[in-house]
């Protein structure tokens, strides 16, 4: 939410200046995470998990503050019909990177879980942070940005014009329905593999890591064709593969498909095809919807704000509620998957109103 407020100063100082300063203090926390795991033997388990919610605050506070310009900057420098290509290219490198970290992370997790395995993984993060920080700084200003039409583009303008312009709230709308399907998937599944089917947590890593891979072939059977036809069709096609993807969980939750074990793993990588899809067609639409037009960053900031919401609320909301179920005469992990099933052809029905800029 903290974007919100960041949105019109960044718009006035510069995208490029925000980005560094909040990332340069993001990348500055995990100096401090690497002491927790030697902290918790030494302290209660309350004044553990306040120390560690405190640091994640801080970090993801500072995300909040610099990932709002993030957009806004990247969409003034890369053309209209060049941004599939490029999005393609920096999500290839962030799944590489996603491939190593979490391949790492999962040899770590797989034996003893130790404070110098955790600290080791925080110091590895702290010094991707810094060399990521050498880019980050020769990346250049934006430049000046005119609209369709040649007029200047204004860096900031009242929110009830944004809060009026229907179709882009509309795509806001899906985007906060879609983080939350998403979001609660992200973490209740690897729950469902845990407690249902007895994955172990360096086997989970590892598979997300395989994930990862397998969502660079969505990035590049897309890298050419969304800026040929547009983000729209290959929404839709994602939007498919997640009701297939559901259906198979709900199938495994109701013992209807015997032999998880085999079907749980081989799914888990396979949903990298289908998220890198939805990811890179969602983003290069933002991108089109929200840039070349007077408060770009505030658009951005609008609909940012909405997922990062949907993606705090969703896992308390149904964690809440799978508790509540425990025990109980339903089948927890069977209503979970088919409200998500219900969600995703709702917000099917909503992209159909959205219309591509």
């Amino acid at each position: 939410m903290l974007q919100l407020i960041v949105a019109p100063y960044a718009a006035r100082v510069g995208y490029r200046p925000v980005v560094m300063r909040g990332w340069t203090g993001r990348v500055s926390t995990l100096v401090l995470m690497c002491g927790l795991p030697w902290l918790a033997p030494l302290v209660s388990r309350e004044v553990s998990i306040i120390a560690i919610v405190a640091s994640m605050f801080v970090f993801n506070l500072l995300r909040g503050y610099a990932a709002g310009s993030w957009l806004p900057w990247m969409t003034a420098l890369i053309p209209r019909g060049s941004r599939a290509r490029f999005l393609t290219r920096d999500r290839t490198f962030t799944a590489l990177s996603s491939v190593a970290a979490l391949g790492v992370s999962g040899s770590i997790l797989a034996g003893e879980h130790t404070a110098l395995g955790y600290s080791v993984m925080f110091g590895l993060s702290f010094l991707a942070g810094g060399a990521s920080l050498y880019f980050l700084n020769r990346i250049p200003r934006s430049p000046y940005v005119a609209g369709p039409t040649g007029q200047a583009i204004k860096p900031a303008v009242p929110w009830r014009t944004i809060l009026r312009d229907r179709g882009f709230m509309t795509y806001a709308g899906f985007g906060f329905g879609v983080q939350l399907i998403a979001a609660a998937a992200g973490t209740f599944v690897i729950v469902f593999v845990r407690e249902e089917i007895g994955l172990a947590d360096g086997l989970i890593l590892q598979l997300a890591a395989i994930g990862q891979g397998v969502s660079m072939l969505a990035l590049w059977y897309g890298r050419r064709r969304l800026d040929l036809r547009g983000s729209k069709p290959f929404i839709a096609l994602a939007l498919g593969w997640l009701v297939f993807y559901f259906v198979m969980w709900l199938a495994m939750a109701g013992r209807i498909i015997p032999g998880a074990l085999i079907v749980a793993p081989i799914l888990m990588a396979a949903h990298g095809f289908g998220a890198g899809l939805l990811d890179l067609a969602s983003t290069r639409m933002l991108m089109n919807m929200g840039g070349d037009r007077s408060g770009s960053s505030q658009y951005f900031s609008i609909y940012q704000a909405g997922s990062n919401l949907a993606s705090g609320l969703a896992p308390l909301m149904w964690g809440l509620a799978l508790d509540g179920m425990r025990g109980g005469a339903m089948n927890r992990y069977f209503v979970f998957f088919g409200a998500e099933i219900a969600l995703v052809l709702i917000m099917a029905l909503v992209l159909t109103r959205v219309r591509e800029r």
